[in-house]
């Protein structure tokens, strides 16, 4: 369950090489990447806690500074909007840290590869993500953090292929997946999976915008009260997460939802 669907090459490369204190840091990494795997923002700083005492027993240890860049990554998301600046700076601190030691480390490659697309630094971004799946093209998660990149640069048919594959690999997968294909297929004009895929999960757990991605696939099959339905339930995800009760409540819905996206050619987003 701690290793879950990924096989640490540190394991097999370094393992029998460590020394007593080198295996310790290992079980400080362990015990944070497991409180990572709950899913709850309120953790992320104990979680922090047994990477920092990894990286006080093994400074040198790439993986440690992974899973302090995933603190941030992980919980930088549209339900912890006013400290995005910080979220997406310690991801890329940390992530950049484990490189330097490791350049290989799939994971912190990824995580580079997204926060340089928010920043829009598209080129980056590419490098970043394609080097990630060329490091480890086995990694669902790898696969799929990789293909949400893509699809921002404009590559929408490559995240299909990339989702089909991590599914594969994981069939026992989280909700998480179906929410991201919806949006590939949506990006790839292939409306009717797309909403298949969306209307599977509990839209009120997944990122604050998704359901926008429903409403605009309804809107372009036509079925405009569906579109509303869905139109509506963003408005209240949106004012739950992110509205500070500055300007135009709706206006400011739309706005943030236009400008949080980053793709790489806005004027080819089929949204509203």
């Amino acid at each position: 369950n701690v290793l879950r669907n990924r096989i640490d090459r540190d394991i097999l490369s370094v393992s029998y090489k460590k020394n007593q204190t080198d295996l310790v840091a290992y079980e400080h990494y362990l015990i944070g990447m497991d409180i990572l795997k709950l899913g709850d923002p309120s953790q992320e700083e104990e979680a922090r806690k047994y990477f920092r005492k990894a990286l006080e027993l093994d400074p040198n240890f790439a993986s440690a500074y992974t899973g302090l860049s995933l603190t941030y990554f992980n919980y930088w998301t549209c339900q912890l909007w006013s400290r995005w600046d910080l979220s997406i700076n310690g991801a890329q601190e940390f992530a950049q840290k484990a490189i330097e030691i490791d350049p290989e480390d799939y994971t912190a490659l990824g995580i580079s590869g997204r926060t340089y697309l928010f920043a829009e630094e598209f080129e980056k971004a590419e490098h970043y993500v394609r080097k990630a799946l060329r490091m480890n093209p086995n990694d669902s998660s790898n696969i799929m953090r990789v293909a949400f990149v893509l699809m921002f640069l404009g590559y929408p048919e490559e995240s299909i292929d990339l989702y089909l594959k991590a599914r594969e690999l994981n069939p026992l997968h989280d909700e998480g997946y179906l929410a991201q294909a919806s949006n590939f297929y949506f990006e790839a004009g292939v409306l009717a999976m797309s909403l298949d895929l969306g209307l599977r999960v509990d839209v009120s757990q997944m990122f604050t915008d998704f359901a926008v991605y429903l409403a605009a696939t309804y809107f372009e099959l036509g079925d405009i009260t569906n579109m509303w339905v869905y139109w509506n339930l963003y408005l209240e995800q949106f004012k739950k997460n992110i509205y500070d009760n500055r300007g135009h409540f709706k206006e400011e819905a739309l706005k943030w939802h236009i400008e949080v996206n980053p793709y790489q050619k806005r004027h080819s987003f089929r949204g509203f």
